[in-house]
């Protein structure tokens, strides 16, 4: 009944607001006198059109491309870590996004979708890979909280991020930022735009960096090389077209784990780790921090090559009435995994895997003009897309070792298709009301085969069918195929209101889903798709004459099927072994909200806030007995803290600036995220799985010239120099965060 009464008054809330006028704020602040400094409005595409942040009814923030600069920020997950309502978790060969607790934690190389959209340019990427992906010369990042089923389909049933790059403009200018800091960082970042006609303009950007291992070992280390040209031609004042290519190429060694204390005497015999004594554990020196590994795991024991290519063009027409905007795009990537105790491996070209993924995508979408009281959109969107392990097929090799079970897999390519549309209409001067819709249509396919090359157990539900051959018994499943369709539709309907010119309320409901898969196994069984309805009240606010910003949200998400990863143990013969499945949670509720200030109290001090709250717990869903640790019962997960879901989490920033008398201006920021404890994994009885609540703060100071031409600055990253676990893995492992850096910059501008 609470919960009820919970979604109904965030819904009664908004619409009583709304024909009232009534605002949680005061707005008599407008009045005061007008002074010479406000706070800069900031221009969005959130909603596949441009608006202004504060005119959007959408719970999102942004982060600009002076700031990511100004902060030394180089890649997608770094930027992302203080952003209100997002968590970012550790994963072998990614990072993993989590917004408001809703996120995966499985690969997609492992036909599971993510829970969370990123689009680089308006370019949808499912892999975990691109969440470590190169920032620079960008425009804004902007992150979407709740679900952006309607918009972006149905992998952004927690949200989307969007990165947006810097177009082409019709004057020439030149950009180079070098950053120097500790662990041997070089780091170069560089853009080059040119006009070539009238109607012609190109823009080339690059960056480069490197740097030693944050781990004692060498892991953890930089090697990343990315390159983007754009291109763009308009002939006449109707058209234009955007091509983009973009590459980036990353060596860094994969991620890596740092000891969980308390191993000795813990551990299995590990047969791939020649000499290793199990029963003492993992290893390092008395007193030595965090980020020192023991000596089973060096620099060179694994090699990682990602590359990914991205090809896209956008055509715009105006045809007077409205815009048609077409968006085709093809992406592809390639990671390499060599194995070995050194670089000899990839020398030799002895890869342990390959994995590949092709996508094709395009987006036709008609929508009123930019200037249209009545904003609408009409949209088609398709995609094509293979994952492929390049060192697997559907060829069995059954082993000798008695009740092994062996396994091969294909994925065939799959897709989606969806039409989709979203219309504002304004009911009067300030009251406006919102639909939207989207029908999708999604597939994918996989051929598999499994097989037991010595069964000797008679429990095997396979026994009986095995036969004899070479002496031995065997059972060989047959090439077999999984197919799943899933035809889905998902809506939003809000209302907005106008309280004043510069404050807002808004009350919407919207809608996610992401799609159910299969488990590998014999037999194998396939697992449900994830469905979210969320309820949120919302408003945005300018006060003292656009120098304080004030928005808030609340929300409630009925949740269902919440899709995760389970270690699971099985038997043969009395033997034990470990196998993965994805499981769904039964029903549950998440409900929260969030508070962002932006505060410029005079002409040269600004200070940023935000408070966010969140209550996520499972649904009806149970842990199997331990395959790790001491437990051997069952574990109950209903109604317990969900992973990468603090309670509270609050930022705090603040800037000061001086103006020289030359003209020149010094600029200092600090800023602080404090934050509740955590699990970090579904599976809270591993070891080192709790992260404690914690603090992590950050500094800059810049100096810029008078001309605006060149500035210089020093930073410091995680003041504190302590470690937060963004994974725990079995056998007393983590993930953590990176140490304290330090560093300087020189950006140049002509």
């Amino acid at each position: 009944m609470c919960r009820i009464y919970f979604k109904s008054f965030i819904v009664a809330l908004g619409i009583v607001f709304a024909l009232t006028g009534i605002t949680p704020l005061s707005v008599n602040a407008q009045e005061t006198k007008t002074d010479e400094f406000t706070l800069e409005e900031i221009t969005i595409t959130a909603e596949k059109h441009t608006s202004d942040l504060q005119k959007t009814a959408i719970s999102l923030s942004a982060v600009t491309g002076d700031e990511v600069r100004e902060k030394a920020i180089t890649s997608i997950d770094s930027l992302l870590m203080d952003v209100p309502g997002v968590e970012v978790g550790g994963f072998q060969t990614g990072k993993m996004l989590f917004i408001r607790g809703v996120g995966s934690n499985v690969s997609p190389y492992l036909d599971n979708d993510p829970s969370n959209a990123l689009m680089l340019d308006g370019v949808y990427s499912g892999k975990a890979e691109a969440v470590m992906g190169a920032v620079y010369d960008i425009s804004r990042v902007e992150v979407l909280r709740g679900p952006q089923g309607t918009l972006y389909g149905r992998n952004a049933i927690g949200g989307t991020v969007n990165l947006i790059s810097n177009a082409p403009s019709d004057k020439f200018e030149a950009i180079g930022n070098i950053q120097m800091g500790d662990y041997n960082l070089k780091h170069f970042d560089g853009s080059i735009n040119t006009p070539i006609s009238d109607k012609m303009a190109m823009r080339i950007a690059l960056l480069r960096e490197t740097r030693d291992g944050y781990l004692s070992g060498g892991t953890e280390n930089a090697d990343k090389l990315s390159f983007r040209a754009k291109l763009s031609y308009k002939p006449t004042d109707k058209i234009s077209f955007l091509a983009t290519i973009e590459r980036n190429e990353d060596n860094s060694d994969g991620q890596d784990t740092v000891p969980v204390p308390g191993s000795a005497g813990h551990l299995s015999a590990f047969g791939w780790v020649s000499g290793f004594d199990y029963t003492k554990g993992w290893v390092v020196p008395v007193g030595a921090d965090a980020w020192t590994n023991d000596e089973w795991h060096t620099s060179d024991s694994t090699l990682y090559n990602q590359i990914f290519n991205t090809y896209t063009l956008q055509m715009d027409l105006d045809l007077g009435w409205g815009q048609l905007t077409l968006l085709p795009s093809y992406s592809d990537s390639l990671m390499t995994i060599w194995g070995g105790s050194s670089a000899d491996a990839q020398a030799a070209s002895q890869a342990i895997s390959k994995r590949t993924q092709k996508q094709w995508s395009g987006e036709a979408r008609l929508a009123s003009k930019e200037d249209s009281t009545f904003k609408w959109l009409l949209g088609y969107y398709m995609q094509t897309y293979k994952n492929a392990d390049l060192s697997s097929s559907t060829t069995l090799t059954l082993s000798t070792t008695a009740n092994a079970l062996s396994w091969a897999t294909y994925r065939e390519p799959g897709g989606t298709q969806a039409i989709f549309g979203q219309a504002t209409y304004p009911v009067t001067e300030k009251f406006r009301l919102t639909a939207g819709m989207r029908y999708n249509i999604d597939n994918r396919k996989m051929n598999y085969r499994f097989g037991y090359g010595n069964l000797t157990d008679t429990a095997n539900a396979y026994y009986d069918q095995a036969a004899l051959v070479d002496g031995l018994l065997q059972y060989d499943s047959g090439l077999r195929h999984y197919k799943s369709d899933l035809n889905s539709f998902t809506y939003k309907a809000g209302i907005e209101y106008d309280l004043s010119e510069s404050s807002m309320l808004y009350t919407q409901v919207s809608t996610g889903i992401k799609s159910g898969g299969l488990n590998t196994g014999a037999p194998p069984t396939t697992y449900d798709p994830e469905k979210l309805t969320a309820y949120e009240i919302g408003s945005k606010n300018r006060f003292l004459n656009n120098q304080l910003q004030v928005n808030t949200e609340a929300y409630y998400y009925d949740y269902d099927n919440m899709q995760q990863t389970i270690r699971t143990i099985t038997y043969v013969a009395g033997v034990q072994n470990y196998a993965s499945q994805i499981l769904g949670a039964g029903p549950t509720h998440f409900y929260g909200g969030e508070v962002e200030t932006d505060y410029m109290l005079t002409l040269n001090d600004r200070v940023k806030t935000s408070l966010t709250y969140m209550h996520a717990e499972y649904g009806d869903l149970t842990l199997p007995i331990s395959p790790f640790g001491t437990y051997s019962a069952v574990t109950p997960l209903k109604g317990t803290q969900a992973s990468k879901s603090p309670k509270w989490v609050g930022t705090l920033e603040y800037q000061h600036s001086w103006l020289l008398d030359d003209g020149a201006g010094i600029s200092a920021s600090i800023d602080t995220r404090l934050s509740s404890g955590f699990f970090v994994t579904i599976e809270k009885y591993l070891p080192g799985s709790w992260q404690k609540g914690y603090h992590r703060s950050n500094t800059h100071v810049t100096y810029s010239s008078a001309s605006g031409k060149w500035s210089t600055g020093v930073w410091i990253k995680n003041i504190e120099n302590e470690a937060q676990t963004t994974m725990v893995m079995p056998n007393y492992r983590r993930m953590i965060t990176d140490p304290r850096t330090f560093g300087m910059t020189l950006s140049v501008k002509y």
